[in-house]
C-alpha cells in the first residue's frame, strides 16, 4: 500500500472530520468577530497597515440605507464606503431593531493605534442589539479512535472483504439477469398457434402456426 495513502487513512480513522463556518454556533453566525477576522485572513491584533486594500477585497457590501435591512450575503456584515466606493474600517452588524437615525445596523470600528502603526480590532457599539443570521452549523463525523497500525490493518482488511463480497454477489446477479435474457429471448423467438377455426361438427381445429 502506497505510503501517503496509509498516512492519509491514518489520519482519517484517527480524527473528527469538521465543516463549519467560524463563529456559528447552534445554526447563527453567534461570534460575528471570529467570522470577520476569518473571513479577512488576519488576527485580532496583528497589523492592518493594508486595511484598506483587504477591505475592498473583502466582499463586504456597502451599508444598507436607513430604514433597509441588509441582504443574506455574509450574514448580512456590511461595511461603510465613503462617496467614491473606498472603504471607511467601519463595519456594520445587522440588527431587527432600527437605531435613533433608522440603521438597521450596528457599528463596530475595526482599527486601532498600535506600536507599529494600524492594528485590526474590535470595538463594537451597545445598541442595537444584533440579530445573527442563519450559518452551517458544524457537521462532525465521528471516528472511532486507532490505537496501532494493526487496528488498520485490520479494518482495511475488512473493507477489502466486503467490496470482495459484492463484487461476487454482482458477478452472480449479472449471470442471473443473462439467464433471463436467454429464457426470454427463447420465448420469444418459440413459433405460437394463432387464427385456429373450428370445424363445423369437428372438435379438430385448423390453425395457422405463426411466428
Amino acid at each position: 500500500m502506497p505510503i501517503f495513502l496509509l498516512s492519509f487513512l491514518m489520519l482519517l480513522f484517527s480524527t473528527n472530520l469538521y465543516a463549519q463556518t467560524a463563529g456559528c454556533v447552534n445554526g447563527k453566525l453567534q461570534d460575528p468577530k471570529a467570522w470577520f477576522f476569518n473571513h479577512i485572513n488576519r488576527p485580532e491584533g496583528s497589523s492592518a497597515n493594508d486595511w484598506a486594500a483587504i477591505l475592498r477585497n473583502s466582499g463586504l457590501q456597502a451599508g444598507p440605507a436607513p430604514g433597509v435591512k441588509a441582504g443574506p450575503q455574509n450574514f448580512g456584515i456590511t461595511q461603510q464606503l465613503d462617496g467614491a466606493g473606498n472603504p471607511r474600517s467601519r463595519v456594520f452588524l445587522p440588527t431587527d431593531i432600527a437605531d435613533s437615525l433608522g440603521y438597521f445596523t450596528r457599528v463596530v470600528d475595526t482599527l486601532a493605534d498600535g506600536a507599529g502603526g494600524l492594528v485590526w480590532s474590535w470595538f463594537e457599539a451597545s445598541t442595537p442589539p444584533y440579530a445573527p443570521r442563519v450559518c452551517d452549523s458544524i457537521i462532525v463525523v465521528p471516528v472511532p479512535p486507532v490505537d496501532n497500525h494493526e487496528d488498520i490493518y485490520h479494518r482495511l482488511d475488512q473493507l477489502d472483504n466486503e467490496v470482495r463480497a459484492l463484487k461476487v454477489m454482482d458477478a452472480n446477479l449479472d449471470i442471473k439477469l443473462t439467464d433471463v435474457d436467454n429464457r426470454v429471448k427463447f420465448l420469444e423467438a418459440r413459433p405460437f398457434y394463432n387464427g385456429c377455426e373450428v370445424i363445423a361438427f369437428s372438435f379438430r381445429a385448423r390453425c395457422s402456426l405463426t411466428k
